[in-house]
C-alpha cells in the first residue's frame, strides 16, 4: 500500500507520523507532496524546514506534474491537507477524483463563533458539494473536528477521529508540591487558537485551584496580558 499526502509546507506536525509509516512493513512507498518548503508565517515563528526520513517529497508541482503523480500512483491512498484547502490541492482533487483513486482528507475543525463563523459554514459546505462525495474517509482532528464535519453532512461512517502526533524527550516525573492542577498552553497567541477565550472562560469560573503556564508570542500577546491583569489572575 503506497500513501500520497498533499500539504501546504513540509510540515514539523507531520514529521513522525510520516516516519512511522515509511518504517512499517505494511506500507510501501510514502510521498509528500507541498507547494513550498515553509512558509513565511511559519518562518517567522522560528520555523526551520524538518527532514523526513524516508518520505519521497515533491515540491511545487504544476498540472502537468500533479497529473503524473496521480497516474503513477493511481493505485495509492491520497491524503489530503484540509477541506478548502490551496490551489495545488483542489486541482489535485479535480483531477482524483475524474480518475477515481482512492482520497481522503485530514482537516481541522475552523472558528463558528460569529457572523465569520456562519459564513464559513457556508463555505466548508460549498466545497463539501463539491468533494465529500469523492472522499473514502475524513480524518477530524480532535473532537471539535468530529462534530463540524458530520453537522457538514459527511458520511459518519467515514468519518474518524484524528490529532497530530510529535515525538518528544519523555522527561524526568517530579512530584507535585502542591495539589494545584497545572494548565500548560505552548503555541501561538492569536484568536484563532482559541487561548484568549480559554483564559477568559477560566477567569469567569473563579477556580483558584490551579497554575496556568502560557509559552508562545503572536498579535495577541497584549491583549492576553492586559485579560490577565484585569481579571488579577498573575
Amino acid at each position: 500500500m503506497d500513501l500520497v499526502f498533499w500539504q501546504g509546507i513540509i510540515s514539523i506536525h507531520q514529521k513522525t507520523f510520516l516516519e512511522a509509516l515509511a518504517k512499517s512493513d505494511r506500507v510501501g512507498t510514502v510521498v509528500l507532496v507541498v507547494e513550498t518548503d515553509i512558509s513565511p508565517y511559519r518562518e517567522s515563528m522560528g520555523w526551520e524546514v524538518p527532514r523526513i526520513e524516508g518520505v519521497e517529497i515533491i515540491m511545487a508541482p504544476n498540472r502537468e506534474k500533479i497529473q503524473e503523480i496521480l497516474t503513477t500512483h493511481n493505485t495509492a491512498i491520497h491524503v489530503m491537507s484540509g477541506i478548502r484547502g490551496s490551489r495545488m490541492m483542489a486541482v489535485a482533487m479535480r483531477i482524483g477524483a475524474k480518475q477515481k483513486v482512492k482520497m481522503g482528507a485530514m482537516s481541522e475543525p475552523y472558528d463558528r463563533r460569529g457572523l465569520k463563523g456562519r459564513l464559513r459554514d457556508l463555505k466548508y459546505w460549498y466545497f463539501g458539494q463539491l468533494f465529500y462525495r469523492y472522499f473514502n474517509f475524513l480524518l477530524a482532528i480532535g473532537k471539535e473536528g468530529m462534530y463540524v464535519y458530520s453537522r457538514l453532512g459527511f458520511d459518519k461512517k467515514k468519518l474518524f477521529p484524528w490529532a497530530y502526533f510529535v515525538s518528544i524527550p519523555v522527561p524526568e516525573k517530579i512530584p507535585a508540591t502542591d495539589n494545584k492542577q497545572r494548565i500548560i498552553y505552548a503555541g501561538r497567541i492569536e484568536s484563532g487558537k482559541g487561548i484568549l477565550q480559554f483564559v477568559t472562560e477560566l477567569a469567569q469560573t473563579k477556580a483558584q485551584n490551579y497554575v496556568m503556564d502560557i509559552y508562545g508570542s503572536g498579535p495577541d500577546e497584549e491583549k492576553l496580558k492586559q485579560l490577565v491583569a484585569d481579571n488579577q489572575l498573575e
